[in-house]
């Protein structure tokens, strides 16, 4: 009954691996391929086109465009579609293989080959330079090799189960990266600095002809993939290639920490590979119960689309990709229903324009950012109507590990609710811009690899008019309480400056190890309330750090500029307009201002000793300049129990279209 009524006012077709692109595209007769089904669509106004289990692998990624306006594109109920640009390596391709440069005796003996030239596979990519202040340089990722839903290791050392290397000695810091432009562009991208190793590994290299470093060589934000230009094996020297953004440093108060890869010299455990792109063949230590390999393939985006309005993806799982996952540009009304994208070494979903909606769906291990939102206009403070709400989005960061949140916010007006963000190696959402609301989602286990950092994070100290984003009756738990040898980590960070942000009503439980941990922070900005939330063993539920009086105060000048071009835009027109607390800016004290609020706060600490008896700190200047008033604290049998229920994904969200395992296939 329902086929009939779409199809009494709206175009209808079915699609199937085992259909043919010659039939009519019934139920009963099928279309073979999902590009045949939207040509047919095209220009067609309302249309669905249903897809039937089964995997429909995709090369350069499907393109939309304003002709697919009104388009519904949706699995069959209850069936796993899957929208693939892996390439499948099968068991019966892969022999076993002799390499000599595989240097573990055991690895050597259970290694498999796989020839991709045989195979009819092109070129798989290679490394390239990326990382902290670098990106503007990135080239395509290249192919990553998985196990069915296990992404493998490319060889390295030391293995992700031992401690990381360290740097024994800096001789040369290298050239830093000031800006893009200047004059010293030319130096950073052809030299790097020189430090000596705190092992003794590099004469296991020799034969190594393209060696790579993933990690931070100085600032916690710092990450870095680099290549390495030489080694001397008997000084334990490496020169790298590149130049690292802030130059290469060791202190006591910095956690250098790297690994090398792309060395089949430490193809050493189950479950690590290497390509020899030239010889075009995978070398792999297979892991347990190998059955075969994937190689994420599709170049573009798996699903694009621009210009486009009213189009629904519905119930489908998309993979496999080396770019984004799905993307739409400039577009109104795209709504991603119960979808899944997974395995992707881009972003996972990006969304750009107005009414725009991520609902019940699951973002997960995406190389990059997880969800980004773009839309509405600073320039008149509309807001862009785009939601994500319902989603567990999780693993973000495996291939561009800094600044690579599960969700970005960038515009104005956009709301994230009901949402479960967990393991990330940075923040979970960072935004920038107005008006955003983050409410009732469950955040937990962020920041699990770099420091100075927290769950939601915003820097915006350089635009006053960004302001009246309201986060609330969020569930913030279970982080910076691990062994990880870093600090200032915490549930919510308004840095450099940020201004005019509510923090309400959350519950913050377990969130931090120690006195250089944090729950909540502002770092100098102004118009900053925290308010009405419960503290449960966080040791310092807020600080506040005087920016501009501390660190800052060589960017204070320089933020005055920006704030005086501000206030002659139309941005700062408009802010001026809507944000009453802005008429009095010019006249505030920027560097000691007195508009911070921490008050009504509840705090309970059975387990963790606060860092201040007061249950907040102020440092960098006088602490009367913060406004405190009617913060409790409790025992713990006077707080009322914290209901996880309450927060993240409803129960009726929670199923995702691959089953009840989300790993699933």
């Amino acid at each position: 009954m329902l086929e009939l009524t779409l199809m009494a006012g709206a175009l209808a077709l079915h699609v199937a691996p085992g259909g043919s692109d010659e039939l009519p595209g019934t139920a009963d007769q099928p279309l073979a391929s999902l590009a045949a089904a939207l040509e047919r669509t095209a220009g067609r106004g309302e249309a669905r086109i249903t897809l039937h289990r089964g995997i429909y692998p995709v090369v350069n990624g499907l393109v939309l465009d304003r002709r697919h306006s009104g388009l519904t594109l949706a699995a069959a109920p209850g069936e796993l579609v899957v929208i693939s640009g892996f390439r499948y390596l099968p068991l019966a391709g892969w022999s076993g293989g002799r390499l000599k440069r595989v240097l573990d005796e055991t690895a050597a003996k259970s290694l498999l080959v796989f020839d991709l030239k045989a195979a009819g596979l092109g070129t798989t990519g290679g490394p390239s330079r990326r990382g902290f202040g670098v990106n503007d340089e990135r080239k395509p990722a290249p192919a990553q090799l998985y196990s069915m839903t296990e992404r493998l290791t490319l060889a390295r050392w030391p293995n992700a189960d031992q401690p990381p290397a360290r740097m024994a000695r800096v001789i040369d810091a290298g050239p830093v990266r000031k800006w893009k432009g200047d004059p010293s562009e030319a130096a950073f991208w052809s030299r790097g600095g020189t430090f000596t190793l705190a092992a003794d590994r590099l004469a296991r290299w020799t034969k190594a002809d393209e060696i790579w470093v993933d990690g931070v060589f100085s600032d916690h934000w710092c990450w870095s993939y680099n290549r390495l230009a030489a080694i001397s094996p008997a000084a334990k020297t490496i020169t790298l290639a590149q130049g690292e953004s802030n130059g290469i440093r060791k202190a006591d108060w910095l956690h250098d920490a790297f690994h090398f890869e792309n060395l089949p010299e430490e193809l050493d455990v189950p479950g690590e590979y290497w390509i020899d792109r030239l010889g075009g063949k995978v070398y792999l230590d297979p892991p347990e119960k190998f059955s075969g390999g994937r190689l994420s393939w599709a170049r573009g985006p798996l699903l694009s689309g621009e210009q486009v309005s009213g189009v629904t993806l519905e119930g489908l799982v998309f993979e496999g990709g080396r770019s984004d996952g799905v993307v739409f540009k400039n577009s109104t009304g795209v709504t991603l229903r119960r979808c899944e994208v997974r395995f992707c070494t881009g972003d996972g979903v990006r969304l750009d324009g107005s009414r725009m909606k991520l609902a019940g769906s699951q973002i997960h291990h995406t190389g990059a950012r997880g969800v980004v939102l773009t839309g509405g206009s600073t320039a008149t403070l509309t807001a862009s109507g785009n939601v994500i709400e319902d989603c567990r989005i999780h693993h973000p960061g495996e291939y561009d590990r800094a600044y690579s949140p599960a969700i970005s916010l960038e515009g104005v007006g956009h709301v994230v609710r009901r949402c479960e963000l967990s393991s990330t190696p940075h923040m979970a959402i960072q935004f920038s811009g107005n008006d955003h609301v983050i409410t009732q989602n469950d955040l937990h286990h962020t920041c699990e690899r770099f420091g100075d950092m927290s769950a939601i994070y915003t820097v915006t100290g350089g635009h006053p008019e960004w302001r009246g984003t309201r986060i609330e009756r969020n569930y913030f738990h279970d982080m910076a309480n691990d062994s990880l040898q870093t600090g200032s980590r915490g549930a919510v960070y308004l840095d450099n400056g940020s201004m005019g942000v509510r923090v309400a009503e959350n519950v913050f439980n377990r969130v931090g190890r120690g006195p250089g941990d944090w729950a909540v922070m502002n770092h100098g900005g102004r118009d900053i309330v925290v308010e009405k939330n419960q503290f449960f063993d966080c040791p310092l539920p807020f600080q506040l750090v005087f920016y501009f009086n501390a660190s800052g105060k060589d960017d204070l000048p320089v933020m005055q500029k920006q704030w005086d071009a501000v206030w002659k835009s139309r941005e700062g027109a408009a802010a001026k307009k809507k944000y009453p607390e802005l008429a009095s800016f010019t006249e505030g004290d920027p560097v000691f201002p007195t508009s911070n609020i921490f008050s009504n706060n509840i705090i309970a600490n059975p387990s963790a000793p606060l860092a201040k008896p007061e249950g907040f700190a102020v440092d960098a200047g006088p602490a009367e300049k913060l406004q405190t008033a009617g913060n409790k604290f409790a025992k713990p049998e006077e707080i009322p129990p914290v209901d996880p229920a309450a927060f993240g994904p409803a129960q009726s969200q929670q199923k995702t279209p691959s089953g009840t395992n989300p790993d699933g296939v």
